[in-house]
């Protein structure tokens, strides 16, 4: 970091960076450092084709708290797995419902459960982004988690099944707030 730093304010005449972030130091299930020479380290290409970048990524970021080491074994990918297999039958199950018009989506139009998850997902979205701007990313990962697993998918999208059978502008509204929460 400090090569970084003598070396960008030499060539560029400016400080390249103000922050740096120290990781966890992951440890394999014995807590011995993972290490090539150790022969404990997982081929991450492995962990990859098993469970998938994205679930690799989420799951380290999950199971690392700032400040501790963490043990990892292969398994915990499963969390990342998982969460991204709901968020996909999310969309998928949106997908499902064929394309919706645009309708009048006021506070006052919406329904008390409609009323309930927007104002889940701002509340999540601030307190979120303020965790990112503290890199307090493990904390980001679990309240992301806790919102889509428990509030959206288990909660909401149950919910709004039945405005969706019942059609017409009662459909059309269910979509609209569906859509916005998930895009």
């Amino acid at each position: 970091v400090a090569r970084m730093i003598m070396a960008g304010c030499e060539f560029t005449g400016k400080i390249p960076f103000n922050n740096v972030y120290f990781t966890s130091i992951i440890r394999d299930d014995l807590g011995r450092k993972l290490s090539k020479s150790l022969g404990n380290s997982p081929d991450p290409l492995d962990v990859i084709a098993e469970y998938g970048a994205d679930a690799l990524r989420f799951s380290i970021v999950y199971i690392a708290p700032v400040g501790m080491d963490i043990r990892y074994t292969n398994e915990k990918c499963e969390i990342g797995r998982n969460f991204a297999n709901k968020l996909w039958n999310a969309c998928r199950f949106r997908q499902m419902q064929g394309p919706s018009k645009a309708v009048d989506t006021l506070p006052e139009n919406l329904s008390a459960d409609e009323k309930w998850m927007v104002a889940k997902l701002d509340a999540a979205a601030a307190f979120i982004d303020g965790e990112l701007e503290k890199f307090r990313f493990h904390t980001a990962a679990h309240a992301l988690y806790d919102l889509v697993w428990s509030d959206f998918c288990d909660w909401f999208v149950e919910a709004e099944k039945l405005p969706m059978r019942a059609g017409g502008a009662d459909k059309e509204r269910a979509l609209a707030v569906l859509d916005w929460a998930l895009f």
